[in-house]
């Protein structure tokens, strides 16, 4: 009896301890300590973010309502903080490097009412999630996400009713609070760093968008599709399950689990913005058993030049022969995909193929090559038919799926995702999402699924001049802290003035050369060569560069950023470096230093602008050299324009 009343009274000082703590802040120091978060308990929870002494976020209010509007982080008492130090090392399957160093402090608070919330703090960023341990499922009818900010700063903010959208440079005061900003969202804080907002590990769950908040306050907060209750054919060409009934509630999930990570990069410099892991450090490691099947590499691409094929004894268009001659262009230069894109099959059946497309002698056809062959389908037709369908891929020997059309991002196309993500590893196929949400970490935790589209990209050239050299100067800042995009460059009808939006043989903005860099500033594991064959075959010196580019890498690096204007990238592949440089409609120098190579010659294989560049997007010069690490490389970029450089040891 008298152990019992001294655990008793041992529990009972622990939970007052907290209740005093409650008053006073809890902290949680980076590695570097240079970074804090401070965790106020009041009515709601509160955290903020200090950095080198000053606010980054300023107090800013987390809760989660649940089940009869259960509120979790409301009133709350804390009975057990646990600290915990991580310092390890991950083996990337695929990206810009091979291995991240994944180093922060970790700090868990379990409350009272079968939940916690875990914070995670390294020198670059801070993150929160929630972590629940009820019974059965659970309905979620809202997450409570806001960020409060000093002042009313400036930032780039999403320009688009999607993830496939552009980024303006606007101040906060003057965004439109009945539209939801599609994440990253990337403040200049008045304390001196800029914060980039965004998340990681979505599961079963409908991704977070943000508005500004509807007061005089400067804050920005959390916005959700509610879940979908009636669905029906429809959108483009009925590609989509359109929405027609929501609930009042965002997921229905299990009540033991682990919700997405709240994520905010925080960045001293624009070149540690442009080169962030976060994302994939805080996701769920890889499900699958086995990854050596899974091969990156380039695709050549059959609808945005709109089969458009030149000089060849047959009518090019979706048919066999088209796809045979992909895959004889594919062999000569050694890319290892072809996409057969739409309307290779019924879309409401993908079992019923188009009668002149001959899947299986293409198939077999680029098996003898060493090409294999990426078949296009919708979303949902392939998610109701899954396992019929690829098993059908799989006795054709299909290589993967570009599965196209979500176009939602509500906790039923989450599952989507999964569904077809495991469903495809089970027959080793890859996959390329596109009209879909962002990787947020999905390509760790299922790395057959190779690359995502959720990017405004060079496909829209076919119809608007959205695709300038700042956006995609831009990307680089925004949409790729969330993992790879599927951009689809290769454009080599390339113009500085006059651009005109059209169906065949689409333009692009800026120079040749600025396109080609995008191969080297892009994280793209499965790239597009997004123009004809036949094209290319005109510029032998550029596609047998091209072909050659590796599409993931051993080590990267930011040599020099500045968001929206400029940045040059250096990224190594075995004992090559390539280096790739692009600029907005500026025209730039760059004195580029390669202390970063070893002690031995290197040659040297550079692609610049052209003197003429200026007036003729397609003037380049090539030039080959021999250069050392005390080098400084000079690249004279034009307006829109780039350079790319390939760099090898001398044996």
């Amino acid at each position: 009896m008298k152990k019992i009343l001294i655990m008793t009274w041992i529990l009972v000082s622990i939970e007052n301890l907290f209740s005093q703590e409650q008053t006073k802040p809890i902290t949680l120091l980076s590695p570097d300590q240079k970074t804090e978060v401070q965790i106020l308990m009041k009515e709601r929870l509160y955290y903020s973010v200090i950095c080198d002494g000053k606010y980054a976020l300023l107090p800013s209010p987390l809760s989660m309502t649940i089940n009869d509007n259960q509120s979790l982080a409301v009133n709350a008492t804390i009975i057990k903080s646990t600290r915990n130090e991580i310092n390890s090392t991950i083996t990337n399957v695929i990206g810009t490097r091979s291995t991240i160093i994944d180093h922060c402090n970790e700090l868990t608070l379990e409350m009272t009412g079968n939940y916690s919330l875990r914070f995670r703090v390294y020198n670059d960023a801070v993150a929160y999630r929630f972590i629940t341990n009820f019974p059965g499922n659970i309905k979620i009818i809202n997450e409570q996400v806001e960020y409060r900010v000093e002042g009313w700063p400036k930032g780039w903010f999403s320009n688009d009713n999607s993830f496939e959208t552009s980024f303006s440079y606007k101040q906060i005061e003057h965004l439109d609070n009945s539209k939801n900003l599609y994440p990253p969202c990337i403040i200049e804080t008045l304390s001196g760093v800029k914060i980039a907002i965004l998340e990681s590990d979505v599961q079963d769950y409908p991704f977070m968008l943000l508005r500004k908040s509807n007061d005089l306050e400067n804050r920005l907060i959390s916005s959700f599709a509610k879940y979908p209750v009636k669905v029906e054919p429809g959108g483009f060409n009925n590609y989509i399950l359109d929405v027609k009934e929501r609930g009042d509630y965002i997921a229905v999930t299990s009540g033991k689990r682990e919700f997405p990570w709240r994520v905010m990069i925080v960045a001293k410099n624009d070149k540690s913005l442009a080169d962030n892991d976060i994302v994939y450090k805080l996701a769920t490691p890889c499900k699958l058993t086995e990854t050596a099947w899974i091969k990156p590499g380039k695709v050549s691409w059959d609808w945005w030049y709109d089969y458009a094929l030149e000089g060849v004894d047959f009518k090019s268009g979706i048919n066999t022969p088209t796809y045979l001659y992909h895959i004889d262009f594919a062999q000569q230069h050694g890319i290892e995909y072809i996409i057969v894109d739409w309307k290779w099959s019924d879309k409401s059946d993908l079992t019923l193929v188009n009668p002149d497309v001959d899947i299986q002698k293409i198939i077999n056809y680029g098996k003898e090559k060493g090409v294999r062959v990426i078949l296009w389908c919708p979303s949902f037709t392939l998610n109701r038919q899954l396992d019929k369908v690829l098993d059908l891929f799989a006795s054709w020997g299909v290589a993967g799926v570009k599965v196209d059309f979500f176009d939602r991002w509500d906790q039923l196309a989450d599952q989507m995702y999964k569904n077809i993500a495991e469903g495809a590893a089970k027959r080793k196929m890859l996959v390329d999402f596109h009209g879909c949400g962002l990787p947020y970490g999905f390509n760790r935790t299922y790395p057959n699924v190779i690359n995502f589209e959720g990017v405004l990209g060079n496909e829209v050239n076919k119809w608007t001049n959205s695709i300038t050299p700042k956006h995609k100067v831009t990307l680089a800042f925004t949409r790729l802290l969330a993992g790879p995009m599927d951009f689809t460059p290769g454009g080599m009808r390339n113009t500085v003035s006059g651009f005109i939006g059209r169906n065949t043989l689409p333009m692009v903005q800026g120079t040749r050369c600025a396109e080609m860099a995008l191969y080297v500033i892009y994280n793209e594991p499965l790239v597009m060569l997004c123009d004809a064959p036949t094209v290319y075959n005109k510029e032998p010196l550029i596609i047998d560069f091209l072909s050659k580019i590796p599409t993931f890498w051993d080590e990267s690096q930011v040599l020099d950023a500045k968001v929206g204007d400029y940045l040059v990238v250096a990224r190594k592949k075995g004992t090559d470096w390539y280096i790739g440089a692009i600029t907005d409609s500026i025209a730039r120098e760059f004195n580029i230093t390669l202390s970063f190579l070893g002690d031995e010659n290197y040659a040297a294989d550079i692609f610049k602008d052209g003197v003429n560049s200026d007036k003729s997007g397609t003037d380049y010069n090539y030039e080959e050299k021999t250069v050392t690490n005390t080098t400084a490389l000079h690249l004279d970029l034009s307006s829109g324009g780039g350079a790319i450089v390939k760099l090898t040891p001398i044996k």
